[in-house]
């Protein structure tokens, strides 16, 4: 199974609005639509295709495929490689199937031959998701992350972690509107968790709320924190109330690192 998200760009939401204000307001709409010449002639293109009974659709340079494919995916590959190599194939006969009348011997022939324009369109829409299929994350749930939480954890120069709130802030910024809590909590949370992306600890100085680290963060900052509030990192019981805010004397030192377009 490929994740895929539906596009949430602007012009896609306003060429929606647009096309919802036409069919409301043009009793004609659907006629209109019919008669489209892009439309009809896709249709009449899809009906030749199923015209000609393909039986066979041979990819001649398997080896050369399967190299770009690993470079995409690198060298350390997981079981699920298999299929999605299979399904890379898949778009590859499917550019090919699209462009018949140019790759068959003659016209009677019910096999055809993929070439290097099938490969490359291929490969230009499969590594638009390859990095969220690779961490088993849904593109929109991957983008979310490179726009709101990437951001956010990187300006966290003391490694004291974000929270919800600062998330939610980002997301109306980025997006324009506010961020569920509870698909936060039941849905992108934890699949980022999953991909090792992000990973959440209580706030040492309030466990009623949960901070969000980066993954590549290492749990010891827990130990930083304790001590930076005055306690002792190998003696101080997390399960006992944190002391009060007065106490805190000092802040953590900064760290320095912190559609497919087919050609005919």
């Amino acid at each position: 199974m490929i994740l895929l998200s539906p596009e949430e760009s602007q012009e896609k939401i306003h060429d929606a609005l647009r096309l919802q204000e036409r069919r409301s307001s043009d009793p004609n709409f659907d006629e209109k639509l019919e008669q489209d010449p892009k439309r009809k002639w896709l249709k009449a293109r899809l009906e030749a295709i199923r015209s000609a009974s393909i039986e066979k659709i041979v990819i001649p340079n398997e080896q050369e495929v399967r190299e770009k494919f690993l470079e995409l995916c690198g060298t350390k590959l997981r079981s699920r490689a298999m299929r999605d190599y299979s399904r890379l194939e898949g778009l590859i006969k499917s550019h090919c199937l699209f462009n018949l009348w140019n790759r068959r011997d003659s016209p009677e022939s019910k096999t055809i031959t993929a070439n290097y324009q099938d490969v490359g369109a291929a490969f230009r829409l499969y590594s638009e998701i390859v990095e969220a299929q690779e961490l088993s994350l849904a593109p929109c749930v991957l983008d979310l992350f490179r726009q709101v939480i990437e951001p956010l954890l990187k300006d966290d120069l003391n490694c004291m972690g974000i929270t919800f709130r600062d998330v939610n802030i980002q997301h109306i910024r980025a997006y324009g509107g506010p961020l569920s809590r509870d698909q936060w909590i039941r849905e992108i949370a934890p699949t980022l968790e999953a991909a090792a992306l992000i990973y959440q600890e209580q706030d040492p100085t309030d466990r009623r709320k949960l901070r969000i680290h980066s993954g590549e963060f290492k749990p010891k900052a827990t130990k930083d924190i304790i001590a930076a509030i005055g306690g002792d990192p190998h003696t101080t019981n997390l399960n006992t109330p944190p002391p009060p805010p007065a106490t805190i004397s000092s802040q953590p030192d900064k760290v320095k690192n912190g559609p497919f377009a087919c050609p005919i």
